[in-house]
């Protein structure tokens, strides 16, 4: 074998010798080494030839095959895999996931991979494929398109799988699975007004551009969990900048959980009689995650004078909270006229539901119309609560400015509506008090002996709710001995949403000693909703009822110090054989708290001879 000394062991030479006239057949023996180098196939020709001479008569080939990963061990090059942005428009850039082809290089091999994901052509194209990695080739890259659609998405994961290689090489089991996150994408952007009215002598104008919420400014409907920018210029429709206002742009960037963003515009108020002009507020250059949506610009209108009608908006800061039970049911709703007050002006105003749902069972009126004459400033809303007798958690409502047919409703967003809280009502959570005396009661005649009491739930009874009560056990003269009969002195009973009574029952230890006359008393002593921090505001509820104690006396036929026999009646028979046969008499008490001593006899004997002894007596100790 020609040039295999670093393949084979030695001798690479052999000599295999046929006698005259010999036909069999014979054979030449070769060993492979065994290294740790990387191969790929190798192929070695043996030459057979005649001794004396160097003719060759033969050429046979020996094959090595491609060992020690010589073909290679492929797996992805990314073991944390990647984030890519949604494009925003099909046929953009190709994502690259890298493939590593380690240890070796030797051969063409071909890697089949898919996402393993029934909905992810959905979202990328293609979702299976091959990828050839020539000889020498230690790094290819993996090529997929992410589909771009106006859906409001999460960050979304797909998990890209190397199925199987061909070729001679072998999968790297712990790198042939990566995750690829498509980021949160087409949150919305939009300007909270499409149209601003605004005086020459305004000297700043807010524009506010709400991220993540829908048209009401109210909801969060994406992911806001993470930072967006956009930037914004002024253009000129009729207005002049630098003229009519400051010419302007910028860049906005909403922080994490950030919602809304404010550009401050500024007039410029000149002399110069004019018309109403206008010019317009644009968003461009938005990052990847967010899409503008309508309104996705904002005009703004510069009247020919200052508002001399009047510009209306609500009066108040914060949140009106109003009660349903008892007092005033009534909201008052304050409309402002600044600037202004010239004419007569018309000003409608409608009330949206927190839960989106029909609230004329609640209040009224849910929508009308205000007149301001010419001069006035001030005008009031009142809406009516009704009070019913239906328990009810709070909620709210926001009472808003809808239109005017003259001046203008002011474009500051906290004075347009009014968010209005009702507290809950009619005991939503109930009213919990002991129930009534047939409930509390002393079992002194049972096994164990126990002190039983009711606690119930009037109202309503929605919510989670925990009862705290006392147990205490007096003597005739006001002293406590709660401790010495063993009963728990206090603890809590929770009260599930629905649950409308509950049952307590404390066992009293064999050894307390129960006295004549003494007392037990019971005491309800806290009563709080369980996570009331979930309530809009402090409930007014649970509370207690009037029953919030009960005392259950002793009576004397139960108490304690009562001695008797365990059995009231003893059949015996006569002892045969002339020997005495020993009777035992159980005698018991109720309590054993103290040192108790008696004397007992046999009535009826006719003779000491039937029976011995006839009387005698018995100490219980303590």
């Amino acid at each position: 074998i020609f040039n295999s000394t670093e393949d084979f062991h030695g001798p690479h030479k052999n000599d295999p010798i046929f006698s005259t006239g010999q036909t069999s057949s014979d054979e030449c023996r070769f060993f492979v080494k065994d290294d740790t180098e990387p191969e790929g196939d190798e192929i070695y020709a043996v030459h057979l030839g005649l001794i004396p001479g160097n003719a060759v008569i033969d050429v046979a080939y020996i094959k090595i095959l491609a060992n020690d990963d010589g073909n290679g061990v492929v797996g992805f090059g990314v073991p944390n895999g990647i984030s890519v942005q949604e494009p925003r428009t099909a046929g953009g850039v190709a994502e690259k996931l890298p493939m590593r082809r380690s240890i070796g290089t030797f051969g063409a091999i071909s890697v089949q991979w898919r996402v393993a994901s029934s909905v992810a052509n959905n979202d990328v194209t293609p979702t299976f494929g091959v990828v050839e990695f020539q000889t020498g080739e230690n790094v290819k890259n993996l090529e997929f398109f992410v589909r771009p659609d106006l859906l409001i998405e999460q960050d979304e994961n797909f998990e890209f799988e190397l199925t199987s290689v061909s070729g001679g090489a072998r999968l790297n089991t712990t790198l042939s699975k990566v995750l690829v996150r498509i980021l949160a994408n087409d949150i919305p952007v939009r300007f909270a007004l499409s149209h601003i009215i605004v005086l020459e002598n305004q000297t700043n104008v807010a524009v506010w551009i709400y991220r993540g919420l829908d048209t009401s400014g109210t909801n969060i409907v994406a992911s806001i969990d993470r930072t967006s920018s956009a930037v914004w210029y002024l253009q000129s429709d009729g207005a002049v900048g630098n003229q009519d206002f400051h010419q302007a742009s910028g860049t906005m960037v909403f922080g994490n959980r950030e919602t809304r963003k404010m550009i401050n515009v500024t007039i410029i108020d000149d002399s110069s009689p004019e018309k109403s002009e206008n010019f317009t507020v644009h968003l461009t250059n938005l990052s990847a995650d967010v899409t503008l949506v309508s309104p996705s610009e904002c005009t703004i209108q510069i009247l020919h004078s200052d508002d001399h009608v009047g510009v209306f908006g609500l009066s108040g800061d914060g949140n009106i909270t109003v009660n349903e039970d008892g007092g005033s049911n009534l909201v008052e709703i304050n409309i402002n006229r600044t600037a202004g007050a010239f004419g007569m002006v018309n000003l409608t105003w409608m009330v949206t539901s927190s839960q989106g749902g029909d609230l004329s069972n609640q209040i009224s009126p849910l929508h009308g119309a205000v007149t301001f004459s010419d001069g006035e400033r001030q005008k009031m809303v009142n809406i009516n609560v009704t009070d019913d007798m239906v328990p009810e958690e709070a909620f709210w409502f926001v009472v808003e400015l809808t239109s005017t047919n003259g001046g203008r409703i002011t474009n500051d967003p906290s004075r347009r509506s009014q968010k209005v809280i009702i507290r809950d009502s009619d005991d939503v959570y109930g009213v919990f008090e002991l129930s009534n005396g047939t409930y509390q009661i002393l079992s002194l005649t049972s096994r164990p002996r126990m002190v039983n009491f009711a606690i119930s739930r009037s109202g309503g009874n929605l919510g989670t709710v925990s009862v705290g009560y006392l147990v205490t056990y007096h003597a005739v003269d006001g002293s406590e001995h709660t401790t010495s009969i063993g009963i728990q002195r206090s603890g809590t009973i929770l009260f599930s949403s629905g649950q409308s009574n509950a049952a307590i029952s404390l066992n009293i230890s064999r050894e307390g000693f129960i006295r004549a006359n003494s007392v037990f008393w019971i005491r309800l002593t806290s009563v709080k909703l369980v996570r009331p921090e979930n309530t809009l505001v402090p409930p007014t509820t649970p509370r207690f009822g009037p029953r919030t104690s009960a005392n259950l006396t002793v009576h004397p036929q139960y108490a304690d110090g009562e001695i008797g026999f365990e059995e009231v009646s003893v059949t015996v028979t006569e002892p045969e054989n002339g020997r005495p046969k020993e009777i035992n008499l159980a005698v018991f008490r109720d309590g054993t708290l103290y040192r108790a001593s008696l004397m007992w006899s046999i009535i009826g004997v006719k003779t000491s001879q039937d029976l011995n002894p006839t009387s005698g007596s018995l100490v219980f100790e303590t």
